[in-house]
């Protein structure tokens, strides 16, 4: 952006004259064997000024086209971070959301084996037949994997999380931590 709004400045620096001083030097002489003698020496110093008269419109296209890549620069930038802004929000209810699920899901789980413990008892003072023992095991291996499968969410969006915020890491640490 910095660089963009530098170029609308120089789009405005061409409406307004150039002054340049200029310089040259060297040596002159009707004959060879006077070239390099101290009377041959010439210089000259002087102001030069450039007005922009007539460009044909030149001036005023490149300043309006310095300003619309500017505005096209500010407008990518702010889409950038609002993209940033929305993957941070993203990932904050995601772990928010995955956090209440697995609150939930472990007491489902609890419950369950609570449900195994008492089909398991009643199983062995003959009241119930094996059979609902095997559903409670079900349900309750079924709750464990849910546990296990949104810890491992959360544990991505974490990762989500703070990738979104800017922070990284670089393999070839990580590799090299590994061995």
């Amino acid at each position: 952006m910095a660089a963009a709004n530098a170029n609308i400045g120089v789009a405005k620096a061409a409406f307004y004259p150039k002054v340049l001083l200029n310089g040259s030097g060297g040596f002159e002489s009707v004959s060879a064997s006077d070239l390099f003698t101290w009377p041959s020496h010439l210089w000259a110093i002087g102001p030069t000024m450039q007005l922009p008269i007539f460009t044909g419109g030149r001036n005023r296209a490149q300043l309006a086209s310095a300003r619309a890549a500017y505005d096209g620069t500010v407008a990518a930038y702010r889409q950038t971070v609002l993209t940033a802004f929305q993957d941070v929000e993203d990932q904050l209810a995601a772990q928010r959301l995955l956090a209440q699920q697995l609150d939930e899901e472990t007491a489902a789980l609890a419950s369950a084996q609570r449900t195994l413990d008492i089909s398991n008892n009643r199983y062995k003072a003959g009241v119930e037949q094996y059979l609902d023992v095997i559903v409670a095991q079900a349900s309750e291996l079924t709750h464990q994997q849910n546990v296990v499968q949104l810890n491992g969410q959360k544990l991505a969006a974490s990762v989500s999380l703070i990738n979104a915020m800017g922070a990284g890491w670089q393999t070839s640490s990580v590799t090299s931590a590994r061995r």
